[in-house]
């Protein structure tokens, strides 16, 4: 079969058209696809960890939460102040939907326990302040699956 150079020509625009078609398509698929996000549970103990942390290094008009912990240790009368400066802390970090739980032992006597909730996501922060052990527990839970 004899080709002329008209029908080469469009033959050769053909290509080109279904060329620019595929790579269309391919531009649409990937400029459509949605960002992979994180695994709903993993950002939500990202969160829960990041929260725990800066609480313990939060400095509120004075002594940071680590001093108010030594404090706490060493006079239990001064508990009641700290837990409920914690409290408001707290509930002021959290979704609406959410509540926790938290503790704070140190020298290996548990010096806050406040419990709200009983299942969800839980991070720990341990740390040293003037020779005393200290650990900290945080549990995020969602007010209609945490109890």
């Amino acid at each position: 079969m004899k080709y002329t150079k008209g029908q080469t020509e469009i033959l050769g625009l053909l290509m080109i058209v279904i060329l620019l078609l595929v790579l269309g398509m391919i531009y649409l698929r990937f400029a459509t696809l949605t960002q992979t996000q994180l695994n709903p549970s993993l950002r939500s103990n990202i969160e829960t960890t990041n929260l725990l942390q800066a609480l313990m290094n939060l400095h509120i008009g004075g002594p940071s939460i680590k001093e108010m912990s030594v404090s706490c240790s060493q006079d239990p009368s001064t508990c009641p102040a700290f837990e409920k400066l914690l409290t408001e802390a707290l509930y002021a970090n959290l979704d609406p939907s959410e509540t926790f739980t938290f503790t704070l032992a140190g020298n290996e006597k548990e010096l806050i326990a406040m419990k709200y909730c009983t299942r969800g996501i839980v991070t720990t922060f341990p740390f040293v302040k003037d020779g005393v052990y200290f650990d900290s527990a945080l549990t995020i839970c969602h007010k209609t699956t945490g109890k």
